[in-house]
């Protein structure tokens, strides 16, 4: 080994040694300070083949979402120290301090503020409702430079505890991440409370499963319908729309759907309706503290195969009858004494009185739509067509839906080959038919209860 060699070791050696008694141990290419520094505080590390030590320091968040990292060099450990404060100085002077000390109860509304004009009214309205009931009286009054993690997470878990659907769950988690990715991307705070915070999933045990469907049954369906229409002696009827919930039973429109639907949308000579619009939530200027929501008309439907035209069958054309006597005056199939289009609550009142009266169990107003597939499903339609019908963005959307439908068609399928085993003459019959009904099927199977007369 020659001198020169021996010279660089021997510097190498030194500094080694020197690190390993200041810092406590060495890596091999690079050699970072002892312990782990908490977010925002930077690090400090010896690059052994620069022979320099580099400093590092987090700016927060860029507004492409990606994390802003930011280093420099310094010569010996105490210049690298005093690089670092400096550095931490310049950053915290980019970060507004203004802002932090901002209530989160006013953080939140600017968010909402900023966020009305990228998307729907009644998007931002939900929204709204969210923050202010799940959200607000947490850290309502805490500032925003002073929420934590365990602030965000008390939230979280006080949802599960309610056990809300997953869906609450779900958009109270984006609301919170939504609005801090937001102060990222404005410099009004360096890290995210939500950082590391899950998000909620349906597949976890903790989340209760969606609402289950309930579509009407074959009695069920007639006593609502009975009672829907049902008149005083004097021929006026108990319930001044009861006819339109017949015909969203003989269509499986929306109730956005059939609240905007207009007289001139329907053609009587072809017997069909062009569905192209909806009704959305709609905030009503008042004087007042208290917000007051209404209905307004939207020229557009939920998705692009929305906007379709519906054959009418005879159930639904009677309905249109009925309703031409009550609303036949005004623009729109549903309205008001006064002509005024009629809210979806007020609709939903209704809907609501007619199961109290028949005393069945309370459900959404979305289950008249449930129930015109399912018999659908039952009549062994299509699922192209169904899903056309019901104005779904793709036929994968109507199985997702339906799929415990689909699950029955199959089993009935399983106890045709029964009746087929046990009844060979009537193979041919069958099998010249395009589906197998529910004659087909012996009396005694469970899968088909004796039908109701309606």
């Amino acid at each position: 080994m020659n001198s020169m060699s021996f010279k660089i070791m021997n510097s190498y050696t030194r500094k080694r040694n020197y690190f390993r008694k200041v810092v406590g141990f060495m890596h091999t290419k690079t050699n970072s300070i002892k312990g782990k520094r908490d977010n925002g505080e930077g690090s400090i590390r010896f690059i052994t083949k620069r022979d320099l030590w580099e400093v590092r320091l987090s700016y927060g968040t860029k507004g492409n979402g990606k994390p802003d990292r930011r280093s420099d060099y310094a010569q010996t450990l105490p210049e690298a120290k005093k690089l670092l404060k400096r550095m931490i100085k310049e950053r915290d002077a980019i970060i507004n301090t203004n802002s932090q000390s901002i209530l989160m109860r006013d953080y939140y509304y600017m968010w909402l503020d900023n966020k009305r004009e990228k998307i729907k009214e009644n998007s931002c309205i939900r929204i709204r409702q969210i923050v202010e009931t799940h959200i607000l009286p947490e850290i309502g009054y805490v500032k925003l430079g002073n929420v934590s993690y365990n602030d965000c997470k008390k939230i979280m878990d006080k949802i599960a505890e309610k056990e809300l659907s997953f869906s609450t769950r779900k958009k109270v988690y984006e609301a919170l991440n939504a609005c801090f990715r937001w102060a990222l991307e404005k410099r009004d705070i360096l890290f995210s409370p939500m950082l590391g915070m899950e998000k909620p999933t349906l597949n976890t045990d903790n989340i209760p499963s969606p609402k289950e469907m309930l579509p009407l049954k074959t009695r069920e369906y007639a006593l609502f319908s009975e009672e829907a229409i049902r008149c005083y002696k004097n021929g006026v009827s108990v319930y001044r729309l009861g006819w339109l919930f017949i015909f969203m039973l003989a269509t499986g429109i929306r109730i956005g759907e059939a609240l905007a639907l207009k007289w001139t949308d329907i053609d009587f000579n072809l017997k069909e309706v062009h569905i192209w619009q909806t009704t959305v939530l709609t905030e009503l200027k008042s004087n007042t503290e208290k917000r007051k929501y209404g209905a307004k008309v939207a020229s557009r439907t939920k998705t692009h195969a929305g906007n379709r035209k519906i054959t009418l069958n005879f159930t639904a054309l009677q309905a249109l009858a009925e309703l031409e006597k009550v609303t036949g005056k005004f623009e729109h199939i549903a309205s008001t004494k006064t002509g005024v289009l009629i809210s979806h609550r007020n609709i939903l009142r209704t809907f609501h009185g007619i199961l109290r009266a028949l005393k069945l169990p309370t459900r959404g107003l979305h289950n008249l739509r449930h129930t015109f597939a399912s018999q659908l499903f039952e009549k062994k339609v299509d699922i192209k067509i169904i899903s056309a019908l019901l104005g779904h963005s793709s036929v994968q959307i109507t199985m997702d839906t339906y799929i415990h439908f689909i699950e029955e068609q199959t089993r009935k399928a399983i106890y045709a080959l029964d009746y087929l085993a046990n009844n060979p003459e009537d193979i041919q019959p069958i099998l010249s038919t395009t589906t197998i009904t529910e004659q087909h099927l012996p009396s005694s199977s469970p899968i088909f209860p004796p039908p109701t007369p309606m």
